[in-house]
């Protein structure tokens, strides 16, 4: 019986690494994209993206899925911190 799925209920040491940093490095690349667009507010992600990288010592102290449900936390406070905040380009609204 394969049990691999369990490693991410257990600390491993690089998985936190892999999941800090990658959506850490998600974040950055999405606020530089909207950066160069032009597009929405900016600083929330890039806040979010430092907040990222704090799920590290969870992941080590308490296992990989509390680590991914702060970051999935993260992200979707993270929408709904941006969603409550005045569009730099106006609302378009449908006709």
């Amino acid at each position: 019986m394969d049990l691999q799925w369990l490693r991410l209920a257990h600390g491993a040491g690089r998985d936190a690494w892999h999941l800090a940093l990658g959506l850490a490095l998600y974040l950055l690349g999405d606020t530089l994209y909207r950066h160069l667009l032009q597009l929405g507010p900016r600083g929330v992600r890039l806040g979010a993206a430092g907040l990222a990288l704090l799920t590290l010592p969870l992941g080590h102290a308490a296992g990989g899925l509390v680590q991914l449900a702060a970051c999935v936390a993260l992200v979707v406070a993270t929408l709904l911190v941006e969603a409550r905040l005045p569009s730099s380009r106006g609302d378009l609204k449908a006709s």
